[in-house]
């Protein structure tokens, strides 16, 4: 049996910590850039709640459409380092692209949507112009996490690295967050907010190359499931879809629940939220009495909640 040696580069465990790095740095600039392009598309759109609702959409799509029409060939490449290494590029092209031609494409979206658009209309230019214009950067994020798992995988360490690799990513996306609303934007804008992002995405294209220059690569069969039952994944497939859509929805932080309007039980539809820089605000609905009630602040600690509901009990 072939034997391999790593002498001429770093031992496997230091060099799958640095992938697990990689991974933290990708993810903090992914939700970085959904910090700044969820504020730019809301100068278009009208306002923030159209945004995230847009931006959140095509960013998930995207994110699917990368890992389904690309997670197939990294699984068949030899070299997985370089296909992540031409994702990472590629978002960082793609965010310089949109930091320059942003405003064009949004003038242009907005010609499309009309001066007076139906509902339909509308929401349908708002979510397929967002999806459309970060489609090339979202594809190239969701086919990061499976190349980076083949590149781990050729390095010995299959098994959990998966789990590893997605929550080093989810943990830098939650970094990436905090760090972009109440640091980079407030400090340093969006353009140089979004130049930050592109450079951590150029520096793990370099160093995933540098990583496994001079190592022996190892030789690996594709995953199991290019090979499985097609009934069986596919039930697979729509069961995580399922999952996928009930946890988005609780993420978006509506809530239903029955509360007392002029003396009688109501049910009430909500979401409370704050905006990325000193404001916060809260829409309620009561479906069968008629009243919505929608209330804003330039504050991020006014109880939006509690204001909004006796403005209802007014009119109820």
């Amino acid at each position: 049996m072939p034997t391999f040696t790593l002498a001429s580069s770093p031992p496997t465990a230091l060099r799958t910590q640095a992938a697990l790095g990689l991974m933290v740095a990708s993810g903090f600039a992914g939700l970085g850039y959904q910090i700044v392009w969820t504020q730019q598309s809301a100068l278009w759109l009208g306002h923030e709640a159209a945004a995230v609702l847009a931006v959140v959409t095509a960013f998930f799509g995207g994110l699917a459409v990368g890992a389904l029409a690309l997670g197939r060939r990294i699984a068949r490449s030899s070299r997985p380092e370089r296909w992540y290494a031409a994702c990472e590029a590629a978002i960082a092209v793609w965010s310089v692209v949109l930091a320059l031609l942003l405003a064009p494409f949004s003038g242009w979206l907005l010609d499309a949507t009309g001066a007076q658009p139906g509902p339909a209309w509308q929401w349908t230019v708002a979510f397929a112009g967002t999806f459309i214009v970060l489609l090339p950067a979202t594809a190239a994020m969701g086919a990061t996490l499976p190349a980076m798992e083949r590149v781990v995988a050729q390095m010995g360490r299959q098994g959990s690295s998966m789990a590893s690799l997605y929550a080093c990513n989810t943990g830098g996306a939650v970094v990436g967050v905090l760090a972009t609303a109440f640091w980079l934007v407030p400090q340093w804008g969006l353009a140089r907010t979004a130049a930050v992002c592109a450079l951590l995405n150029l520096f793990c294209a370099a160093v995933v190359l540098t990583l496994v220059a001079g190592a022996a690569s190892k030789a690996i069969e594709p995953p199991p499931g290019l090979t499985s039952t097609r009934s069986g994944t596919r039930r697979v497939q729509w069961l995580l879809a399922a999952t996928g859509l009930l946890e988005t929805g609780y993420g978006l932080g509506w809530d239903l629940e029955t509360v007392s309007i002029a003396g009688e039980p109501a049910r009430q539809v909500g979401h409370d939220g704050e905006f990325f820089i000193g404001g916060s605000t809260s829409f309620i609905t009561f479906p069968e009495r008629g009243i919505v009630v929608t209330v804003m602040t330039n504050t991020s600690f006014a109880d939006t909640r509690s204001i909004a509901l006796k403005i209802a009990q007014a009119f109820a």
